[in-house]
């Protein structure tokens, strides 16, 4: 194949896996199946959730998509922040995709702080359960400076946006449809993923709406 005719079909490729989420279906709170921090979760006006929990996990139950759209706004910092499972103090908020299990997925985790970051990462681990693994079996992938236009510090709500292609390890990930990374995740690390989207929230006030892929 001439050298010019597989980069348009790359090109081509790339541009169908993220127009093939060009819509979103939005996940109400009766979807989550929440396996921790349910206490501290409630529904507002027009279906927004709100979480004010040290350590929220949550899952889909009906959604096996790919791509998922947090819509969030960070409210404030918890007073009494708990570690994760690694032992460090963050506050943060983001994605799961791929989710086989608690022990087996793919995280895109908006950190507030130490450092507003975005980290991309995949976890892989021989359990199935939370007590399992624990915080072993994080690889980070991608580890990328929010720009200050796009600073979810100031409350503002922000649209973070992934989109991830099984068939070329392709992710993109997007802020308010501005995109800030772009990546192939390792073989080893995805190889046997599969599974529904979900949220994860640490040690921060958060209000946000949650979107799959269709």
């Amino acid at each position: 194949m001439p050298r010019f005719l597989f980069f348009l079909f790359l090109f081509l490729l790339m541009a169908f896996s993220k127009a093939a989420y060009a819509d979103w279906v939005e996940l109400p709170l009766s979807d989550l199946q929440i396996t921790s921090g349910q206490d501290r979760t409630r529904l507002l006006g027009s279906g927004l959730i709100e979480v004010k929990a040290p350590v929220f996990r949550a899952t889909s139950r009906s959604s096996v998509s790919t791509a998922s759209q947090l819509s969030f706004a960070y409210r404030e910092a918890l007073p009494n922040p708990e570690p994760t499972e690694g032992g460090q103090v963050r506050i943060q908020v983001g994605q799961k995709l791929m989710s086989k299990d608690p022990c087996n997925l793919i995280y895109v985790m908006w950190r507030l702080f130490p450092q507003e970051r975005i980290v991309v990462s995949v976890k892989r681990h021989s359990g199935s359960t939370s007590a399992e693994c624990g915080g072993q079996g994080y690889t980070n992938v991608a580890s990328i400076a929010v720009p200050a236009d796009l600073s979810a510090r100031s409350g503002s709500y922000r649209d973070l946006q992934s989109v991830y292609d099984p068939s070329t390890r392709l992710l993109s990930v997007q802020i308010n449809g501005r995109e800030i990374w772009e990546g192939s995740l390792p073989t080893k690390l995805v190889r046997g993923l599969s599974g529904p989207v979900g949220v994860r929230a640490d040690n921060g006030h958060f209000r946000f709406r949650f979107y799959s892929g269709q």
